[in-house]
This record gives C-alpha cells, structure tokens and sequence, in this order.
C-alpha cells in the first residue's frame, strides 16, 4: 500500500524529476458526475483507492483544526481577475446571488471555496493518479502559503444550472493533482504545528480558488478534461499524462465506448478521441497509437504483477521512471513473448533502475530491442539470457517471480 507523508521532503518528486515551471493557466470542473450515455466512462477509482484514502486524511486533518473550513463562506482573490490567459486585480467572492446575475451574460467568476469540490471524484475516472507528481507539487509550487496558481473552471449544461445546488459535489476537470497538491501542503504545515498566522493564510487560500463556470454540453465534459490536461501539459508535469496514464486512459475510453456503441475498432476510437485538444510533446492519438495502447493493456498491463510493477515506478519517478516511455514498454512486448518472460524482464529492469545499475538512457527502443546492434540483440536479450542461466546476481526475489496473472496475488514491490 503506498502512502503519501506530508512530512517528506524535496526528495519525493522523485527520481531525476524536473521542477514545474510555473503559470497560470485555466483548468476546469464539471457538475456532478456525467452519465455514461453520453461517452464518458462511469466512476471506477478502485485503482486510486489508496490514494484516495490519504487525500481523505489530509481533509479530515484539515477539518479537525478548522471544523467550520467545509461551510466557511468564501473569499474574495487578491490578484485574481481574469483577463482571458492569466490573474490580475481583484476578483470577488462567487455568492448565489452573484452567480444568478452573472449567468445571465453565460458565465461568471469568483473566489471559491476548494470545498465546493468533490476532491474524491475524477473527471476522467479510471486513470491511475500522478502520485510522484502530486509529491512534486506539494513541495516546490506550495512549499508556502500562496493562492492557488490556476483558474477553476466549472462547466454546467446551461445557464440556468445553479452550481450552489451541488456544494461539495462538483466534479473537477482540473487535474486532481494539483488541487490535491495544495491539500497536501496544508496537512503538512498542520501537523508540522508551523505558527497559525502561517496555517491563516492556508485557510484564505483554500477559501479563495478563482473559478470561471461555463456552459459545456454534456457530451463535450470527459473530452474538454483531457483536453485541459493537454493544454497545461507545459507548465504542470504532474497534471500531463505518463504513459502508464495514457494507456489505462485509452482502455477505459474504449470500454466505455464499447459499453454504449458496441465493439469499436482503433480508427473509431482514434476518431472519437479527435475531439481532444492534444498537446505537441504528446504522442499522436492514431489508430496505430490506440491498437498499440490497447495491445499494451491486454498483454502487459494486464498482468497484475506486472501493473503493480510499473504503477509503483510511476508513483516514484512518473515523467523519470523506467517506464515512462511507452516505447519501453512495446520493446519488452515485442522481445519477451511469454507471460513469464515479461514479468521476469519488467520486473528486472525496475530492480535495476532502483538501484542505479540502468539509466533512462538505456531504456529506450533502441536499447532494450538492439534494433541497431549486430544480431539485433538488446537489453531485453541479455536479461532474459541471464533467466535462462539462472544468474541470482539479477533475479528478482523467487517468491515474486513465481506469481503469474492467473494466480492474481498481490506483490509487495520494493520501496
């Protein structure tokens, strides 16, 4: 079970991870969670269910030093209207009545308490959360009181709709990392027992999120999240996608889209998924891309060793991991044909990432496949050599080795 320390220091971003680079860019939030009649995947976090499980603590931290924080009404922002790209001026607080007033031009904005939001609840359900990037965050952008540094975006159906209906339960398109981030930091400052004029500022910033709520049609909510992943992608590590999250997001895309239109094939779901606004560092979401992804899922990700492999590297490192490459993870589909070998392979290259013995260097295609070796021999080859000769010198523990996908036991993967 992985568990977040508010009292970890620097050192958790991670492995060789790159500080953020800091903006301001708008995010969003949707009302409530979208029905999946419409193409966007029903709530299944079990995969963050540990997570989930920490951020609720800090809440309950939060909660227990200021009991009215929930119900306390909001703030206005200092530095906070929007011109349309960043924060100047003044914004006021978003009361009920300012809101009806506002919708009437189609939207409105204000200071808004962090709350209002179900901090529990994903607009792209199903994707493993960014753990080391939320670590990275929490540390480097909020290592001190300060207003949250992005504009919330809260999308309702039409202009009518009164998001003061759905206090405490407005689902965010904002990546959870970055909400998560500022909770985080607060706990931390709490239990740290830092003066309370400091923890004070903490309580104005958490009342205080700028919010700009817009109409979105229903069926426009699950694909403008991603696309607002994408679109601060430059500026927000921990909210862009590791290829861990880029698969598990093609496979729950696509077992949502089976589940309302029936079995689709790579060019349907690569045409659907044309209406996210990608991002230019990211892979191009075409139907070799997606039949990849999903070939990735069925036959790696799929096993449960495996996945718990590389979603605890992608909890340490994200962005600077072993895996972080989607390349990496097709070379040793493409090189260790069996179950067996896979696990032994991917299971390998974690143990010798862990321990400085392999360098994101030596993890790319080239490398791992020695597509431009003679013989075509790579890193995959010599490990699975060494399976065959037996060599404990590289083998993962033998208690770990013998779990297979079909017994589907857990796996206590090295910290």
């Amino acid at each position: 079970m992985y568990v977040f320390s508010p009292l970890e220091g620097k050192k958790a971003a991670g492995k060789k991870a790159a500080a953020p680079r800091a903006a301001a860019p708008i995010v969003g939030a949707v009302v409530g969670n979208p029905p999946a009649a419409v193409g966007i995947p029903l709530q299944n976090e079990s995969v963050n269910a540990e997570y989930f499980k920490t951020v609720l603590d800090a809440v309950e931290s939060i909660k227990a030093h200021w009991p009215d924080i929930t119900t306390a009404p909001a703030l206005g922002v200092e530095g906070a209207m929007h011109d349309g790209t960043r924060l100047v001026g003044h914004q006021a607080c978003l009361t009920a009545e300012t809101y009806v007033e506002a919708m009437k031009s189609g939207e409105a904005m204000g200071g808004f308490s962090i709350f209002a939001l179900d901090l529990l609840k994903s607009a792209t359900p199903g994707i493993p959360i960014n753990v080391a990037g939320v670590k990275g965050l929490s540390c480097q952008r909020f290592e001190k009181p300060r207003r949250f540094p992005a504009i919330v975006t809260i999308g309702v159906g039409d202009a009518t709709r009164n998001i003061f209906n759905h206090i405490g339960a407005l689902t965010s398109i904002t990546p959870l990392e970055l909400l998560h981030a500022m909770i985080f930091a607060v706990h931390r400052d709490i239990i740290n027992l830092v003066e309370e004029e400091v923890l004070l500022q903490w309580r104005a910033a958490l009342l205080s999120v700028p919010v700009h709520v817009k109409v979105f049609t229903e069926s426009e909510q699950y694909f403008e999240s991603i696309s607002i992943r994408e679109e601060i992608a430059g500026d927000y590590d921990a909210a862009y996608f590791t290829a861990y999250q880029r698969i598990y997001m093609i496979e729950k895309f696509r077992e949502t889209e089976d589940a309302i239109k029936g079995p689709q094939t790579s060019e349907q779901l690569a045409s659907s998924l044309g209406k996210v606004r990608f991002h230019t560092r990211s892979e191009s979401a075409n139907a070799a891309f997606v039949d990849s992804a999903l070939t990735l899922y069925r036959r790696v990700l799929s096993i449960p060793t495996v996945s718990a492999v590389v979603k605890k590297a992608d909890e340490d490192y994200a962005h600077s991991g072993p895996f972080s490459k989607v390349s990496a993870l097709q070379a040793v589909m493409k090189k260790a044909g069996s179950m067996e070998q896979i696990v032994w392979t991917i299971m390998s290259i974690d143990d010798l990432f862990r321990n400085d013995m392999m360098d994101l260097g030596e993890l790319t295609w080239d490398a791992l496949t020695g597509y431009r070796s003679p013989g075509h021999k790579g890193t995959v080859d010599l490990l699975l050599f060494k399976k065959d000769l037996g060599d404990t010198r590289t083998q993962p523990r033998k208690t770990q080795l013998r779990e297979t996908a079909a017994e589907g036991g857990e796996v206590e993967v090295s910290q």
